[in-house]
């Protein structure tokens, strides 16, 4: 499937298409999702990705949060949401975090974490808006 992934929809959205959307400021957790699933893609291809200077650092970071479980707890966290939760996560409460948490196997700390981290992303995804070249991804 290349740098392709699928919505649960149904639906296939290319990377391009998702960077768009971030630059826009319609970052979601449907998006961080996708973001999720394309990193754990890109790390099984490693060793060609060592070839590109200073990308070496960022695959060991990356490896390692894999082999640490993290990413999976993510996007078990993710896919344990429903698609309006996903979509508005600022609705969801202490009752959708203890379901969410239940579902997915980990703790209501981690679905906080997991909020709080995309709140950040968010905020840095607003910022790049005006960073040079960053337009031209729409």
């Amino acid at each position: 499937m290349g740098l392709f992934g699928k919505k649960k929809e149904g639906t296939k959205v290319s990377t391009k298409d998702m960077m768009a959307k971030m630059m826009s400021g319609e970052f979601d957790l449907n998006t961080m999702m996708f973001q999720l699933e394309q990193v754990k893609k890109m790390a099984s291809m490693g060793g060609l990705l060592k070839l590109i200077p200073g990308a070496s650092a960022a695959i060991s970071q990356i490896k390692e949060k894999i082999k640490n479980g993290e990413v999976d707890r993510q996007l078990a966290i993710l896919h344990a949401m429903t698609d309006s939760e996903r979509a508005a996560p600022d609705t969801i409460f202490n009752a959708q975090k203890e379901r969410i948490a239940a579902d997915s196997k980990t703790t209501v700390r981690d679905v906080e974490t997991l909020l709080a981290n995309f709140k950040q992303m968010k905020v840095q995804m607003k910022n790049m808006k005006g960073f040079p070249g960053m337009g031209n991804l729409q």
